[in-house]
């Protein structure tokens, strides 16, 4: 866009009609960010401690392999500061461009702020997509290892009661 031309009228009108709606955008998607960010966090953080809890309390004699649920712990809370942190960047990123916007309106549309081309922007851009793998990533590895421990755990719990029925059978057959 070049900005050493003359704006008409016409033009001043569309370029404010457009920074206006691009705005509004950004604003949208900042608040969206948020909102999706406390149901991640509420979800993720409750529903996970819930059912490991829960699951231990079935657990009523022996726990194997206790590392697997306390990894699943680590792996789900490193998912859920990965995805604060992604949603921060995106509010962060629509802060800067809403800024932007701004300042092209202010400035009677002399600067175009139709760009992401600047170092800080291809920069947000280049964390958010590596912390998405974070998230992603840790919260597959959270599932996996808590799905491995309950699995474990409720092997060994069936095989406790198996010796424990054998046990109970054999002595109720030695009493007679």
């Amino acid at each position: 866009m070049n900005t050493n031309l003359p704006l008409t009228e016409q033009r001043k009108e569309y370029l404010e009609s457009l920074s206006l709606k691009a705005y509004e955008f950004q604003m949208g998607m900042r608040n969206y960010a948020l909102s999706e960010l406390n149901k991640i966090i509420f979800v993720l953080g409750t529903g996970t401690l819930v059912i490991s809890i829960s699951f231990i309390g079935y657990l009523k004699t022996i726990i194997v392999m206790p590392w697997l649920l306390i990894a699943s712990w680590i792996f789900f809370v490193m998912a859920i500061a990965s995805n604060i942190s992604a949603h921060l960047i995106t509010y962060r990123t629509s802060n800067k461009k809403m800024d932007a916007i701004n300042q092209s309106r202010s400035s009677g549309f002399t600067t175009d702020w139709n760009t992401n081309d600047d170092e800080e922007s291809k920069k947000l851009k280049k964390w958010g997509q590596r912390i998405n793998w974070v998230v992603f990533i840790s919260l597959g590895a959270g599932m996996l290892f808590l799905l491995t421990f309950c699995a474990v755990n409720l092997l060994t719990q069936n095989q406790l009661r198996r010796q424990e029925v054998v046990q109970t059978v054999q002595n109720s057959t030695s009493l007679r």
